[in-house]
């Protein structure tokens, strides 16, 4: 990943950071391996790999607080233990060979 891409993915991160804690849903003290980095998506000096720490820590610090991800939501199109209904399965199978059916 460029360190632009990365600076974006740090400043969106940040974003859900601020949102949870505004929601009372994020610990005073969950930043804290995140914050003692002292850099901030603003730190555009700031080396790529800082950035990379950054953003590891920040969203290693988020998926302890929501919980991770091992609810099988990436499956299922972010519902988690969703099966697909029956509309959609029955416009998949009369779809067109190569068409899509979106």
């Amino acid at each position: 990943m460029r360190k632009n891409e990365l600076v974006h993915l740090h400043a969106l991160l940040r974003i859900a950071a601020g949102y949870l804690s505004t929601r009372g849903e994020l610990p005073d003290d969950a930043l804290q391996a995140y914050e003692s980095l002292g850099v901030t998506p603003m730190s555009m000096r700031a080396d790529r790999e800082d950035h990379e720490a950054a953003v590891l820590a920040l969203a290693t610090a988020l998926a302890a607080t929501t919980g991770g991800s091992d609810d099988g939501a990436e499956e299922s199109g972010g519902v988690p233990n969703a099966a697909p209904s029956e509309a959609s399965t029955r416009a998949i199978e009369e779809s067109p060979p190569g068409s899509s059916p979106e």
